[in-house]
């Protein structure tokens, strides 16, 4: 959890040891590394660099740390001169590749958790990744769910969130921040990279041992115009639905509330959640009493086919 010798020691002992010796490890450091641990001691460890740029088949890939832990604007930016350096450095070696690019925080504005409540994510990296359509970018540190559609963004480059491998940590505000069985998480992706420079993300889950009924695909990296998961994805998405003869059951109802039952609806992806509006009859007109939104748990595999949701 975070960066003093006995816990990143006991960590590589662990990596070294669940690694074949043919396959090439590309680390990068977060921000708990930060805390009790510093990075020079983070390289010493590793015995790699904080920053690096390797080939593997001919493909790049490119690592980037932060200068410190803060999670705010600024932990990148002593590297961006490094990183533009080695972008251009990987185009000149052929322009038509994906260029994967990971770095621990995510950059504003792209994938689900880079904005909004929680906003995980920062602006260090904008401006400078405009300019490079072929990156495919790897982020992490929100802990939302990779099979969240959301966790999909292509703009002027291709982002995609990461997941966890310890806990969900979901949006907070109107939802339980953390739903019930947040430990139970364990997501990555499978990455195919073909010859022809197309790549295929399929998200799995670790508990289950199964991939997600969901796969992200970049035809032609570089090309902007066949980028499927741009925000203007949001206008064209049908909306969720329910089977014909589904039905709603409230359990154990009495003057307080009840348990409300009823089979998940569905959707070309998944369903997030559901949003109750409760309201009363008073003096003979309607009012509004409370609102209550609950998860649909499709982060969890198998989705539950059918949710109950207490309401008191």
């Amino acid at each position: 959890n975070n960066g003093p010798p006995d816990q990143i020691g006991p960590f590589k002992e662990d990596l070294d040891a669940g690694i074949r010796p043919e396959t090439k490890t590309i680390l990068c450091m977060g921000n708990h590394e930060f805390y009790g641990g510093s990075k020079p001691l983070w390289e010493k460890t590793f015995d790699v660099p904080g920053n690096s740029r390797s080939v593997v088949n001919g493909f790049h890939f490119i690592a980037l740390s932060p200068e410190k832990g803060t999670m705010q604007n600024g932990d990148y930016r002593y590297a961006l001169d490094w990183l533009k350096r080695e972008l251009d450095a990987a185009i000149a070696d052929d322009p038509m590749k994906p260029i994967f690019l990971a770095q621990h925080y995510h950059i504003d504005g792209t994938v689900y958790g880079s904005i909004g409540r929680e906003r995980w994510g920062v602006d260090d990296l904008c401006k400078l990744l405009e300019n490079y359509p072929t990156v495919v970018d790897f982020s992490g540190h929100s802990h939302f769910p990779i099979n969240d559609p959301r966790s999909a963004w292509q703009g002027e480059y291709s982002a995609f969130g990461t997941g966890t491998l310890s806990y969900f940590e979901m949006e907070g505000g109107k939802y339980v921040k953390f739903p019930p069985g947040h430990r139970n998480a364990a997501q990555f992706y499978v990455v195919d990279v073909y010859d022809d420079n197309s790549v295929i993300l399929k998200p799995y889950d670790l508990i289950s041992d199964s991939f997600y009924d969901i796969i992200y695909t970049i035809a032609e990296p570089g090309n902007i115009s066949k980028y499927l998961y741009t925000d203007d994805r949001y206008d064209r998405a049908g909306k969720p639905s329910w089977s014909t003869g589904a039905k709603l059951e409230v359990k154990n109802l009495d003057a307080f509330g009840g348990t409300f039952v009823f089979p998940q609806a569905k959707d070309e992806t998944v369903v997030h959640s559901y949003h109750f509006h409760f309201r009363r009859k008073e003096k003979g007109e309607w009012i509004n009493d409370f609102e209550h939104d609950a998860w649909s748990n499709y982060f969890y595999r198998p989705m539950p086919e059918t949710l109950e949701v207490p309401l008191y």
